[in-house]
């Protein structure tokens, strides 16, 4: 008894530091949406540029507007805005809802989980080149050339290839094993499916990636265990996990702090936002 005591003592001390670091891996419930949602009233124009973030705390870095998953809102002239939720499936579902909003560029835009060594939490990675070992999509090489270039004076920006997977890699082993087969920088689960409808569209596509879990981590079982289907951390979940398992509280707060630096720097690259997408 005296043992179970402390125990939830030591799990209820965390549990406010740990609601203040997990929303940026995802947690918390899913925004409503406050913006205007569009309907197709831009396709006249022809040069709509549409980014697409997995999670709401991406898309946060570019906007204040809180959309649905899946809706496109409006950002601005000619550029529009949506979450998709993790995962190839919905990533290929926002982008041809892109497509037929009249969207005439596509940009993958979030965090990813590094395979190189070398690279560090916040250092961004713009892709030469995008997918899995079956299926590989180039971006468009002056439009990455151009970003690579203004964002690399202010932040680490590096350009090379970005391995993608149908599931979340939790498992530094694996990682490694992806870096020694492809020589990719780094991993996500949704740009090799934007790009896929952007080559089938023949519209130019461009990743911006920011670096969250460094490759030596292992993701804690608290936040692989209590995914939703849409990317999101169900907090109560986690904290069941983190109940039964309090060890785990170090690495959360460490995989907190990654995905902090990792919005950070998407936040400083969309200071740029306008050039990007314009460049």
């Amino acid at each position: 008894m005296l043992y179970r005591t402390r125990f939830s003592a030591r799990v209820l001390s965390e549990i406010p530091r740990l609601r203040q670091i997990l929303p940026a891996v995802g947690a918390g419930p899913i925004p409503q949406r406050t913006g205007e949602t569009v309907t197709g009233h831009l396709s006249k124009q022809t040069e709509i540029t549409g980014i697409i973030t997995a999670l709401p705390q991406e898309l946060a870095t570019l906007t204040r507007l809180k959309p649905d998953r899946g809706a496109c809102v409006e950002q601005g002239k000619g550029l529009l805005l949506a979450w998709s939720g993790m995962g190839p499936a919905y990533a290929e579902i926002t982008a041809r809802h892109m497509v037929a909003q009249g969207v005439r560029r596509l940009v993958s835009w979030g965090c990813a989980a590094a395979l190189s060594p070398q690279l560090k939490p916040g250092d961004l990675v713009i892709a030469s080149r995008v997918g899995a070992e079956q299926s590989r999509f180039d971006t468009d090489r002056d439009w990455t050339a151009a970003v690579l270039n203004l964002l690399s004076g202010e932040l680490k920006a590096l350009s090379g290839a970005i391995a993608c997977s149908d599931r979340i890699v939790a498992n530094n082993v694996e990682k490694q094993a992806i870096f020694s087969r492809s020589q990719a920088l780094a991993l996500d689960m949704e740009s090799a499916a934007i790009a896929a409808v952007a080559s089938e569209q023949q519209l130019p596509f461009l990743a911006v990636r920011a670096i969250a879990d460094p490759a030596d981590m292992t993701l804690p079982d608290a936040v692989a265990r209590s995914l939703k289907a849409d990317g999101t951390v169900d907090l109560l979940k986690v904290m069941t996990q983190v109940a039964w398992h309090p060890g785990q509280i170090p690495a959360l707060i460490r995989l907190g702090l990654h995905f902090g630096r990792a919005q950070t720097a998407l936040k400083q690259a969309a200071r740029h936002l306008e050039r990007i997408v314009s460049p």
